[in-house]
């Protein structure tokens, strides 16, 4: 039987999208626009510097931006030789060729901005009637409700959410035995609540003996300088490629705390659960997916919710400039409440290493039921089958 050729579009390449195309379903065959070893790793984490855009290349963006156009991309021709399907990142082709597109929120297909989204609502709307796109792969339950809650029952028909799937890490703890270990690991300080998460530790590390808190990210200056004399607390600069952050990091924690303020889905919980360790964290969007409250982790209430109950994007929070987002924006957030829900959660882990090891195994049992590897190429394969029948 001819195999399904389907080209990846980009040249830049997350994680999961690299896991995905070195192991792809049966009968299926996927291409990308340079060779793989060539593509840009993300730099969520990572050692690789991101390359500086030129000139011309930033006075592009610049005007694109100004017209105030969708997520949209053409793809040159030498690209689809022999090409059977197309598979996009958030991108509405402009080619006449048949395409799926993964979608983590619906204000990706506008580059997450809510003003492109509701002017140019119709034409996306165009764009994922047409015929040419075959399925919109939603990575999470919430991505998919929400684009139930922005468009008609004939494109949410062809929604299907197809979950990331992350391999079970292989390390275990081996250091720190006599000690339970705090993580917390971004590169978004103030954004992923690690300011809350410190506040928090201060109370606990007065009730509670053989603590550490592990921190890895950008960390502000202050924030060094007030726990420099802390032995108990660690930071490390956010430069660790994913095998380093899985071997160095995740194995060997006892608990994973991110109080995130924004998050569409949130890899790095799905990699801990991967990892085996029960999970604080908030109840944002597609968390609750990854995070069951009480059976794999403990969710707390947010102060600051940037989506409505339908899954919707609150429109005064998108866009956001990148500075205010990180010095400005989530710096003014008063997080008590945060601190008051994560000292309570977390001194429950603590003083029950139990209830830790029932969380982390069952951390464990739901990546293999909802995130696994299997799961995804069945219903990839599923889904590349659908278009291509169509062809």
């Amino acid at each position: 039987m001819e195999k399904i050729k389907v080209l990846f579009t980009g040249t830049q390449l997350r994680q999961r999208r690299r896991e995905t195309i070195l192991n792809p379903p049966e009968g299926v065959e996927y291409r990308t626009m340079v060779p793989i070893q060539r593509m840009r790793p993300d730099h969520i984490i990572s050692k690789a510097t991101p390359p500086s855009g030129n000139r011309l290349k930033g006075i592009l963006i610049k005007i694109i931006n100004s017209l105030k156009l969708p997520n949209f991309r053409y793809i040159q021709k030498k690209y689809l030789s022999g090409i059977s399907l197309i598979h996009t990142p958030g991108q509405l082709l402009l080619n006449r060729f048949p395409y799926v597109v993964e979608v983590d929120n619906p204000a990706c297909l506008a580059r997450y901005d809510l003003d492109i989204f509701g002017k140019r609502k119709g034409i996306l709307a165009r764009f994922l009637k047409s015929r040419y796109c075959r399925k919109i792969i939603c990575i999470s339950q919430a991505a998919k409700e929400s684009m139930a809650a922005y468009f008609p029952p004939e494109i949410t028909a062809k929604c299907t959410v197809v979950y990331p799937y992350v391999k079970i890490n292989p390390y275990r703890k081996t250091e720190n035995l006599d000690k339970v270990i705090l993580l917390s690991c971004n590169t978004k300080f103030y954004m992923k609540g690690t300011r809350e998460v410190l506040l928090a530790y201060e109370e606990l590390r007065k009730e509670h003996q053989n603590l550490e808190l592990w921190i890895v990210s950008n960390t502000p200056k202050e924030f060094l300088e007030k726990y420099k004399d802390l032995k108990d607390i660690k930071f490390f600069e956010a430069k660790y490629s994913k095998q380093e952050l899985y071997e160095r990091f995740y194995s060997q924690c006892d608990i994973f705390v991110q109080p995130s303020y924004q998050d569409s889905f949130g890899l790095v919980y799905l990699e801990l659960a991967a990892s085996g360790k029960p999970i604080v964290t908030t109840d944002l969007y597609a968390i609750p997916e990854i995070v069951v409250e009480g059976y794999n982790g403990f969710l707390i209430k947010s102060p600051l919710y940037m989506y409505n109950p339908d899954h919707t994007l609150k429109p005064e929070y998108f866009p956001m400039k990148y500075h205010d987002t990180e010095e400005e924006f989530y710096k003014k957030i008063d997080g008590e409440t945060v601190v008051r829900q994560l000292t309570e959660k977390l001194g429950r882990l603590i003083v029950d290493p139990g209830l830790r090891q029932r969380m982390g195994q069952n951390s464990l049992l739901l990546v293999g039921q909802r995130f696994s590897e299997e799961r995804r190429k069945e219903k990839l394969k599923e889904i590349y089958g659908h278009a291509y029948e169509k062809n």
